[in-house]
């Protein structure tokens, strides 16, 4: 399965907390995810999956309004409520079914 997630463009910091009108506040650009995921059964009672989350470990949009929660500037400027830090994961999943 392929599966593509795309998030349309978001309000920085600066607007969501202080409106459209103030300097530096605007809207951060879109981003598109893209996820993979396969599962292959080698017996009726036993199968395998694998998934990549962010195949191509997009990062989010930097937004430079955003002040941190962790007052650490050196780490990338983004809003932790709107996007993740996980970049891509990978999956492993096997399974056995008891029974007929």
């Amino acid at each position: 399965t392929v599966y593509v997630e795309h998030y349309g463009g978001t309000p920085n910091y600066l607007s969501t907390v202080q409106g459209y009108d103030v300097p530096g506040s605007g809207i951060l650009p879109p981003l598109t995810l893209c996820n993979l995921s396969a599962r292959y059964q080698f017996t009726p009672q036993i199968e395998a999956s694998f998934a990549v989350d962010n195949v191509f470990d997009t990062g989010p949009p930097v937004d430079h309004s955003y002040p941190g929660t962790a007052g650490d500037y050196s780490l990338p400027a983004y809003d932790v409520l709107d996007y993740n830090i996980y970049g891509r994961t990978f999956f492993i999943e096997a399974n056995y079914h008891f029974g007929k």
